[in-house]
């Protein structure tokens, strides 16, 4: 069920101009793209932690 909350203000309008099912299956999308984007491994992070190791 939708918690406004979880999504933010906005995502009442956007819901709207989508309609439930695109807005759910965009919601799904955004969260897997932030997953991928998350576990990635940086430059910065190799030279920083990796000599560490």
């Amino acid at each position: 069920m939708y918690k406004n909350k979880e999504y933010g203000w906005w995502s009442e309008v956007v819901r709207r101009a989508l309609g439930e099912h695109t807005f759910e299956r965009f919601i799904s999308m955004k969260k897997h793209e932030w997953d991928d984007y998350r576990i990635q491994v940086t430059p910065y992070e190799i030279e920083k932690f990796l000599p560490v190791m």
